[in-house]
């Protein structure tokens, strides 16, 4: 169920987010599941859907 590491997760989402926010955050939407819930709050954050 839990998959990564935050530490290597969000910057790859904050990266994409730059560049294609809708990619991002469809992405995300679509595994967020799969994320820790810390992980999951985090990376909302980082690409603006908290």
């Amino acid at each position: 169920m839990v998959k990564g590491r935050m530490k290597y997760c969000r910057p790859i989402f904050w990266l994409v987010h730059r560049v294609d926010p809708e990619l991002a955050a469809n992405t995300f939407k679509s595994a967020r599941e799969h994320f820790h819930p810390i992980a999951q709050k985090m990376i909302e954050r980082d690409i603006g859907l908290a």
